[in-house]
């Protein structure tokens, strides 16, 4: 898994900063977008390779592209919407998209329609795979560990947590 490019949506909060500290530390390049500037710098400051202000970028395509001219292996989907479909444009060729949430559609009264991304999906044979915490409860003795692990090392996954 070296030096695979990982793009998470709007990571500032506790998930996303987790997320993007433990992938630094499987060695990975990683992206992320947050909704101010602080927010991106507090990304910067946690080690993230790139990040950007999705609500100040004129495109969001473009700003992609220009963190990951290559594209991205990885994608941590936790927003739905549009920018997932801008996001999924982005992926490489067999890429991977771990989906744990879609806060864009959380207080929609009528259902989203379209667009579907099926064919970007099939051309690029991406793997999208929902999952929630509570599926990998039998795991947390073992992530625990990992997490202590680090802290005794004296590597900082976040201040944000508190750890």
């Amino acid at each position: 898994m070296s030096y695979q490019k990982r793009y998470a949506e709007r990571c500032s909060r506790a998930v996303g900063s987790m997320l993007g500290r433990i992938t630094k530390l499987k060695d990975c390049k990683v992206v992320g977008s947050a909704g101010s500037d602080a927010k991106v710098a507090f990304l910067k400051e946690l080690g993230f390779d790139e990040a950007f202000n999705y609500k100040t970028v004129s495109s969001l395509e473009e700003a992609l592209k220009k963190a990951s001219p290559e594209g991205y292996d990885c994608f941590f989907e936790n927003v739905g919407g549009p920018f997932s479909t801008v996001a999924l444009q982005q992926m490489k060729n067999f890429g991977r998209i771990a989906v744990c949430g879609s806060i864009s559609v959380y207080n929609d009264t009528t259902p989203q329609t379209g667009p579907y991304p099926h064919l970007t999906m099939i051309f690029k044979q991406l793997k999208m795979e929902g999952f929630m915490q509570s599926r990998w409860e039998h795991k947390h003795p073992e992530s625990l560990r990992r997490l202590m692990g680090w802290l005794k090392e004296h590597i900082t996954l976040t201040s944000a947590v508190g750890l």
